[in-house]
């Protein structure tokens, strides 16, 4: 949900921020701060959330050796939107601020299809890892049992 919130935020406010230099421009104005007002809120949301998911996801998923290349690929896409985010807010040099400006919106619009890839290889793997097992237990259950010794 709160990804949702971020994705459609940020990829709105594109929108509304090219459409500012028409003659209703006063309107995409506005809705163009309400969107980053909207966009900033959620960000601080999805702060918190990263904050969870790293002791517990990230770090169980980590020692479990599941979905590591996915998992890397998506802290380092969050790294960056943290990154320049606070590069967007704080930076006063302008081309600093485009280059963040232009690894922001890259990347953001790339998290939906990363987030996704993320989901299914894990859920792909969680299900070979349980085919596995039942296959295990199938081959013990079908063993004959042991005969008992005679000492």
């Amino acid at each position: 949900m709160v990804i949702s919130v971020l994705f459609l935020s940020g990829a709105l406010w594109l929108l509304t921020d090219r459409l500012k230099q028409l003659s209703s421009g006063e309107m995409w104005s506005r809705m163009s701060t309400s969107l980053l007002m909207l966009h900033g809120a959620g960000a601080m949301v999805m702060l918190v959330l990263i904050g969870g998911l790293i002791p517990f996801h990230v770090r169980v998923g980590w020692r479990r050796k599941r979905n590591r290349t996915t998992g890397t690929v998506m802290l380092a896409a969050n790294a960056a939107l943290i990154v320049t985010a606070f590069g967007l807010y704080y930076a006063g040099a302008e081309p600093v601020r485009d280059w963040a400006s232009t690894v922001h919106t890259g990347v953001g619009l790339a998290v939906p299809a990363l987030l996704t890839i993320h989901i299914v290889r894990g859920r792909r793997r969680a299900h070979a890892v349980e085919l596995e097992r039942a296959s295990s237990l199938d081959q013990q259950s079908s063993a004959p049992p042991p005969q008992p010794s005679r000492s």
